[in-house]
């Protein structure tokens, strides 16, 4: 049998407009890959038989060639996703988006400001709600994608209940991982056992929202995209 990478997530640059508390990029240098050395990386994608690639960072849409790069990701074949915090996201934007066929999926960490501004910063709450209701809008299919701590595990359910609000095509929920170069990480990283509650909780929405992760505990939910 011959492997074929399904999906490539290629993070084009390391900078980013939010400070999270538990991201993981936080401590790596804040640069941008060259056109060049993104289109090798995704010629040799496609050349592996790539069909989908996911543009992340960092805030992927700071990069200074996005859209020429997300151009490229089409050319080669391949479907162009995006992940992004919303904040740079308006009826332009999207219409480019739209025109990329793109699939975007919006970082959002709590049901209401309360629980996600002090993970994602004061404001965040509200920029990527009206980055989701813009996107649905324009047509754009686009997805929720909450990171799991222990801040956050009680506000599951008004979770799901805020993405079938919003008509969002996908929720999917992935636990933060304690890591040595972002310390707090440890103290955000939610217990196994929160970890199957929320799962148990996903499971009781299937029936009325695409909910889905690529969390071992959750792999029944099958793939993210």
């Amino acid at each position: 049998m011959v492997y074929t990478p399904f999906l490539l997530v290629f993070h084009i640059t390391g900078r980013c407009n939010l400070r999270c508390a538990y991201c993981y990029a936080s401590p790596y240098e804040r640069v941008d890959l060259t056109f060049e050395e993104a289109e090798n990386v995704l010629s040799q994608a496609a050349g592996l038989g790539t069909k989908h690639v996911i543009l992340s960072g960092g805030e992927a849409l700071l990069h200074p060639d996005f859209y020429r790069i997300a151009e490229r990701v089409n050319e080669l074949g391949m479907r162009v996703h995006l992940t992004s915090n919303g904040t740079l996201i308006d009826d332009t934007v999207a219409e480019k988006l739209k025109s990329l066929d793109a699939f975007v999926t919006i970082s959002l960490d709590g049901s209401r400001p309360e629980v996600n501004d002090p993970l994602r910063g004061i404001g965040t709450f509200s920029s990527a709600i009206s980055a989701i209701d813009t996107l649905i809008k324009c047509g754009v299919p686009t997805s929720m994608r909450m990171t799991l701590v222990r801040q956050n595990v009680d506000d599951v359910r008004n979770y799901l209940d805020l993405a079938i609000e919003h008509n969002v095509d996908r929720c999917i929920i992935e636990r933060v991982t304690a890591i040595r170069e972002v310390q707090q990480s440890y103290a955000l990283e939610p217990t196994s056992l929160e970890v199957c509650g929320v799962f148990e909780t996903m499971a009781e929405y299937a029936d009325r929202l695409n909910v889905g992760s690529n969390d071992r505990y959750g792999c029944c939910f099958g793939e993210i995209y």
